[in-house]
């Protein structure tokens, strides 16, 4: 449909993860007035298909999404104001690898693994009393 092609065209445009509030509102800037329900609906039906994955974040109710097919990364969130910033920590990558390469000598089968870093970005640290 129309709308699902334009919520497609909207979530596409995110370089960062994005709740589905985030999507209304680009869809609006955008021009489209869809209905709440449907965005909420195309974007689970697209967490299904395997085009998005769902991010859980600790201290957040929302549900953070983004694009399947980037490339491997991790996350920064700020405990604050809950920016989530992309991070590759590269040497890390590598212990991770070989730590899963040993799980596998093991008999284990890993799929996948997520790290998160948990923290406060600068602009939350800048306006912060407490030292």
């Amino acid at each position: 449909t129309a709308a699902r092609q334009a919520v497609i065209d909207a979530v596409v445009r995110f370089d960062q993860p994005f709740t589905a509030e985030d999507v209304l509102a680009k869809l609006y800037h955008l021009g489209h007035q869809i209905h709440r329900a449907t965005v909420y609906r195309d974007i689970l039906l697209f967490a299904h298909a395997g085009l998005l994955k769902e991010l859980s974040i600790q201290g957040s109710q929302a549900h953070y999404y983004e694009l399947a097919s980037q490339t491997h990364h991790h996350h920064f969130i700020c405990r604050s104001c809950l920016t989530i910033i992309d991070v590759i920590p590269t040497q890390v990558e590598e212990a991770l690898r070989r730590y899963e390469t040993q799980l596998q000598t093991e008999g284990l089968q890993v799929e996948y693994h997520q790290l998160k870093f948990y923290g406060r970005c600068p602009r939350c640290q800048a306006g912060s009393t407490d030292q």
